[in-house]
């Protein structure tokens, strides 16, 4: 019965400690509008102002992310797909800083001329740092990529799941005491 004691109390603790230390990843997501957009030259660039909402899953919204989970974005009349798109946490340019973007040329470059972007903001601060995109082109005149001088965006989170620790700890203590009431039982 000692054996049977000792199994019980040590898969009750295991079972609160478990739930007491579990996290729990939430969505997020962020709409987003970028506009004032400019190439390096100074020129107009064909869609200003960008906006769109892209969702991931994080700890919380000042956490790195864990993966993305879907995008809403248009740029240039191609609309971004899930599979087109890759994240850095951290970003590679500030480690208080993530970054989402289109992978044509590998997340952290923006290649012209192709359906391409970048957003990038700090973690902290919520605020965006960078918003820059490419748009296919057929000739090299257009072949350019524009940056965003001005950004507004929000982040928004889902309520996480909350443990119910007490209702654990009740249970397992209910199964402890009937634990050693079985072995007081047992030694009469």
């Amino acid at each position: 019965m000692k054996k049977v004691f000792v199994i019980v109390s040590v898969a009750f603790l295991l079972l609160v400690f478990g739930t007491l230390t579990n996290s729990y990843a939430i969505p997020i997501s962020m709409e987003f509008s970028a506009s004032g957009f400019v190439d390096w030259d100074g020129n107009e660039a064909p869609d200003d102002p960008v906006s769109g909402t892209i969702t991931w899953e994080a700890a919380s919204v000042n956490a790195t992310i864990d993966y993305l989970i879907s995008v809403d974005l248009t740029i240039g009349g191609h609309n971004y797909l899930l599979s087109e798109i890759d994240y850095e946490s951290p970003s590679p340019y500030d480690e208080d800083e993530d970054l989402i973007g289109g992978v044509a040329e590998g997340i952290e470059y923006i290649m012209p001329g192709t359906n391409d972007f970048w957003l990038r903001w700090n973690r902290e601060t919520l605020e965006v740092t960078d918003f820059s995109y490419s748009v296919y082109a057929s000739s090299v005149e257009l072949s350019d990529f524009w940056y965003a001088t001005s950004y507004e965006a929000s982040i928004s989170a889902e309520t996480a799941p909350v443990p119910e620790p007490s209702s654990i700890v009740l249970m397992g203590l209910g199964l402890v005491g009937l634990a050693g009431y079985g072995r007081k039982r047992m030694n009469r």
